[in-house]
């Protein structure tokens, strides 16, 4: 189920000193990263099982290369520098994290392709690995935060509401006492009677 992020804070976002960083919309569960830091740490283990499986039996994958000449050390790690990067992606919660892990995914599904030639059983493995990584990245698009209502501009209006009313309250409640006490001086001017004594002396 898709959470609600927390409304975004007055400063902008910004993470403040001490504080840990509020989720963004898009952004994933700590559930669903947890679960990608998991799958993407068994894709690494996974290859690390077909390079040992390569070497014994004797075909060698790719990027392994034949024993007389091995790949380059750059290309010998495609695999793990894959899965390396998805994981530390869902480490560190870096934006867009499940296309981050369909495009390793896909990039795993490539590897395989070109074993397809040289061992389909190798390559049929590394396609299987391929696969659930991406069902996984598919899955995890559920468990991504949504935008929330904008907090901000709702309570400045509320604030800016409530203001408008205390001073409208505040004004108009002198006014009232001003006008009882008017009529108070009013009547005391009455009750007084010199006043209307000397008119009527006079």
């Amino acid at each position: 189920m898709v959470d609600s992020a927390p409304p975004a804070e007055p400063d902008g976002g910004r993470t403040r000193p001490g504080l840990a960083a509020a989720p963004r919309a898009g952004d994933l569960t700590t559930g669903w990263r947890l679960v990608m830091i998991i799958t993407w740490t068994g894709v690494f283990l996974a290859f690390a099982g077909v390079w040992k499986a390569s070497v014994e039996i004797g075909i060698r994958t790719w990027w392994i290369g034949p024993r007389s000449e091995p790949r380059p050390i750059v290309i010998q790690v495609i695999p793990f520098a894959v899965a390396i990067v998805v994981a530390l992606a869902a480490t560190y919660n870096v934006r867009r994290l499940p296309w981050t892990a369909v495009a390793g995914s896909l990039a795993i599904g490539l590897i395989a392709l070109f074993d397809v030639s040289r061992s389909g059983g190798l390559a049929l493995v590394e396609a299987a690995i391929g696969v659930g990584a991406l069902l996984v990245a598919l899955a995890s698009f559920t468990g991504r935060y949504r935008a929330g209502p904008p907090a901000t501009a709702g309570g400045a209006a509320g604030d800016g509401a409530d203001g408008g009313t205390g001073n409208t309250s505040g004004p108009s409640g002198e006014n009232g006492d001003g006008r009882r006490d008017g009529g108070e001086g009013w009547g005391g001017s009455g009750d007084g009677g010199p006043s209307s004594s000397r008119s009527t002396d006079g």
